[in-house]
């Protein structure tokens, strides 16, 4: 269906209906309809109510909360909207409505499409062109996994997309989700806390893909100047369910090698303690721990309290607010040797300066919360141990499915 989308000339979209049976058509209120002004020096002046636009105000129509049509949009040129009291004009250019209260550039509203048009005579053949081109895609599954699919065994399909743009412009093979040139920084990618739910029961995807969860997710975007990636992704793989690669999988794995940490998890407090077996305490905290499903669910992906779990250092972050370490949370797949899900994202801190917080050094949806009492020195120290630990950790290759 995308050939379709992009060869059309207008796709008019009956965006504020809630099915096919809806209609275009609808009897706006007086107050959003244009009223003329006596006219002054002869100038013809008209005056409306504004809109709360979708999208704007965090308000969607209800054909805009779909997935499916999140594809829709970004290969059609030119769509309609037909909306509540207006219409709305969208295309590659720009975003705009009869209240001019929506005036958008195509790359602000929609940053796959304005990057891809940017592209358009100029594929890149940069790190920066490829870094961009990932951030922009990072965009849009993000605004993607926040809409509605009925089945989430088609987030890969709906997504398909997306994927398709990316074949022609960057280096290395698609995998559920994932090109294997952005990994391992590709990886980095959480759940809202506020949507954790238990794992779907349909297989999707592999553990370590942001589509194997049926949850709005989003990247914590790196700074090339300012990041060390730590891990390396040796071998990475994917079953395709039919013969586009791009659509559903039946199965796959990836391995990566990283300094690997274990670690035990505490139900308690729904945290992580890294094993520390020279300090006396024995265990030491990494920072925040951001699942990605609610662990407690009493099915195979349950986690025990005080269950063993691995920690995978992926990449080192320094700016002026202060450092970060973000790493994989992983346990091993039960009655299977050497095969490990993926369960989490875990990340530990310390900050420059006690004024700053940790929701000001990141926070990429409202996920952390920062602990004031906690003095700026015992921050520093914390995190000078937890270094040592990284530090002497031994490098290991684990097989991720």
């Amino acid at each position: 269906m995308n050939h379709i989308y992009a060869s059309s000339y207008l796709t008019i979209a009956a965006t504020c209906s809630l099915d096919s049976t809806g209609g275009l058509f609808r009897k706006a209120s007086l107050k959003h309809i244009a009223h003329q002004l006596p006219a002054v020096k002869e100038e013809e002046l008209y005056v409306r109510a504004p809109l709360d636009h979708p999208e704007v105000f965090g308000l969607r129509p209800p054909l805009l909360e779909r997935a499916w049509v999140l594809r829709e949009q970004i290969c059609s040129t030119r769509v309609l909207h037909f909306l509540e009291d207006e219409v709305a004009w969208e295309c590659n250019s720009r975003r705009t409505c009869e209240c001019r209260g929506w005036e958008e550039s195509s790359e602000s509203s929609n940053r796959l499409k304005g990057f891809t048009n940017s592209l358009a005579n100029h594929p890149p053949i940069t790190i920066e062109d490829v870094g961009n081109y990932t951030w922009a895609f990072h965009g849009v599954i993000k605004q993607f996994s926040n809409r509605a699919i009925t089945y989430p065994t088609n987030r890969l399909p709906a997504s398909a997309a997306f994927a398709k743009s990316l074949l022609p412009i960057m280096p290395g093979g698609y995998f559920a989700g994932h090109r294997d040139a952005a990994m391992p920084a590709d990886l980095i990618w959480t759940c809202n806390r506020n949507s954790l739910k238990s794992r779907p029961r349909e297989y999707i995807a592999p553990t370590w893909s942001w589509a194997s969860m049926n949850a709005p997710v989003g990247w914590r975007e790196l700074e090339p100047e300012n990041t060390l990636l730590i891990a390396n992704v040796l071998e990475v793989k994917c079953e395709p369910l039919y013969d586009n690669y791009c659509l559903q999988v039946s199965n796959g794995y990836l391995i990566i090698e990283a300094p690997s940490l274990e670690a035990k998890y505490s139900s308690l407090n729904r945290g992580i303690t890294i094993v520390d077996r020279s300090s006396d305490s024995g265990e030491i905290s990494p920072g925040s721990f951001l699942p990605d499903y609610a662990l407690e669910t009493q099915d195979k992906y349950h986690v025990e309290d005080r269950e063993t779990l691995y920690l995978l250092a992926i990449s080192s972050c320094h700016n002026p607010k202060g450092r970060s370490m973000l790493l994989l949370v992983v346990k091993e797949v039960p009655g299977v040797k050497d095969e490990f899900w993926r369960i989490g994202l875990c990340t530990s801190y310390e900050l420059d300066r006690a004024e700053d917080s940790w929701e000001d050094f990141w926070d990429p949806g409202g996920y952390f919360a920062y602990n004031p009492s906690k003095e700026i020195a015992e921050q520093r120290a914390f995190y000078k141990r937890f270094l040592e630990v990284v530090n002497s950790a031994e490098r290991k290759a684990l097989k991720i499915v």
